[in-house]
């Protein structure tokens, strides 16, 4: 809670500098307000976002840091690893982030190459996932 007092207050209009109309000269009120709600729906959406992922990173590295190391995590973390690999196959970003997040938990420190996969498909998950919900 201490991460949230500490920074300063965010608003949802807090960057946005003014709504310049994208198609003409002199659009109507009802298209304006459709734009300047998608800006804020996708500022609102940014800023969520990186407050969750900051939050889910710190409590991943907590978690790494106090595991033992269980024979049947590995399986488990093989496992979460191919469900998510066919969660992202089936267009799901957000079920293989959870997934991916799982397998990293349980996967042991000593296999880098293993904690590396599932960190670069824990980046790619996460750019589909904003891909995604851009349109």
């Amino acid at each position: 809670m201490s991460d949230v007092d500490d920074k300063s207050i965010w608003t949802t209009f807090t960057g946005i500098k003014s709504f310049a109309p994208s198609s003409s000269s002199s659009p109507n009120p009802e298209a304006l307000m459709s734009e300047i709600d998608m800006a804020i729906s996708s500022r609102e959406y940014t800023h969520a976002t990186s407050l969750l992922l900051s939050s889910s990173k710190s409590h991943t590295d907590r978690q790494l840091r106090k595991r033992n190391h269980d024979p049947r995590a590995v399986g488990l973390a093989d496992e979460a690893y191919k469900t998510a690999c066919a969660e992202l196959a089936a267009g799901k970003p957000d079920q293989a982030l959870k997934s991916l997040q799982f397998a990293l938990l349980n996967c042991p420190l000593e296999k880098g190459s293993a904690v590396g996969k599932i960190k670069s498909m824990i980046a790619y998950a996460s750019q589909q996932l904003k891909f995604r919900d851009q349109f």
